[in-house]
């Protein structure tokens, strides 16, 4: 399965070249904010590539990990998916310059690429022992205003505290074998989702990026980070 946020669509033509690249069958599970647009979205997307399109309109809130977790678990597990795809139409606007549109496109060459890169990272999930794929990155990023929320899920999803965050997902994009992040989906959210606008850094959206390998680990399972030559934000 594939999830894409699209919470910015004017950005559908350049998901919608990069799911064409993708090797084998697969479904396309869409989520936006906007009930008018949603029949204009299907239509888009119906020559993606996919099996099969599904858009969900959600509450703008709970950024781009809300939506998945909550607004599709009902589908991707009826469906019993073993690996997923998370992408979401990130822009960054609060930063100067263009600097969302360049950390976007970086996190979707090395997930996805051209049809070369995306069957070279999807076949890495050939080893069972692995549980989440996502960009090498030469940033990296400290718990930084997140220290009470990411004590309290590691509470709840029974893990250490987790005391450094030098290697995650930065940007919440990844490709993760559902059993390795199941967890996920089994918390509470009217506990996790607060309210927009959140601040630029603290909340339970922030520590879910960060808490990701960790529970991965727990889960028996490894991750990998994977770099096309080149690309860089």
């Amino acid at each position: 399965a594939v999830h894409l946020h699209l919470y910015y669509v004017d950005l559908s033509e350049e998901f919608k070249t990069y799911f064409k690249n993708l090797p084998g069958i697969f479904d396309l599970y869409i989520t936006v904010v906007d009930q008018k647009i949603k029949k204009s979205v299907l239509q888009n997307f119906s020559d993606c590539g996919a099996r099969d399109v599904d858009v969900t309109v959600v509450a703008n809130i709970g950024r781009d990990i809300g939506p998945l977790l909550f607004g599709l678990k009902e589908k991707l597990f009826s469906k019993e998916y073993e690996v997923i795809g998370h992408f979401h139409s990130k822009k960054s606007i609060s930063t100067d310059n263009d600097m969302g549109d360049r950390w976007r496109k970086f996190l979707m060459e090395n997930l996805v690429g051209d049809k070369e890169v995306a069957k070279s990272v999807l076949s890495l999930f050939n080893d069972s022992n692995i549980g989440l794929l996502f960009p090498s990155d030469k940033h990296s990023l400290d718990i930084g205003e997140n220290r009470a929320y990411l004590d309290k899920l590691c509470e709840t999803l029974g893990l250490p505290t987790i005391k450094e965050t030098p290697i995650v997902p930065i940007g919440n994009m990844f490709w993760a074998r559902i059993g390795a992040i199941k967890e996920l989906f089994e918390l509470d959210k009217t506990k996790i989702l607060q309210q927009e606008p959140l601040p630029y850094d603290g909340s339970y959206m922030h520590a879910l990026e960060r808490i990701t390998p960790d529970l991965v680990r727990k889960n028996k399972y490894i991750y990998k980070t994977v770099y096309k030559r080149g690309t860089q934000w």
